[in-house]
């Protein structure tokens, strides 16, 4: 029985993690493309006669989602995300307000 040294694994090219990470820059630009064709779907779908909070707790699940996806690529404190919605969203019409009941 001769002893032969364990075999070296393959080194990676020198530029494999920059490979790496333009491929997954790129797989996330398209699931970011894939996201808007679905949350469109889903809006779609939900026309106003049949939202319901199953709909709305959907939507605000994927809400959080990005917000949390946001904070760890950013560093932001979800504070900061959320002002940023609050001045950058457009205005909701305001409330109908009730009949006079005299």
């Amino acid at each position: 029985m001769t002893d032969q040294p364990a075999p070296t694994p393959p080194t990676p090219p020198a530029n494999h993690a920059a490979a790496t990470y333009a491929r997954r820059a790129a797989d996330n630009a398209i699931l970011i493309n894939l996201l808007s064709i679905e949350l469109d779907a889903h809006a779609e779908q939900t026309d106003e006669a049949r939202v319901d909070w199953n709909r709305t707790g959907d939507i605000g699940h994927v809400r959080n989602e990005l917000i949390e996806t946001l904070m760890f690529i950013s560093g932001r404190e979800r504070l900061d995300i959320e002002q940023y919605l609050d001045q950058t969203r457009p205005s909701e019409p305001a409330p109908a307000k009730p009949a006079d009941s005299r």
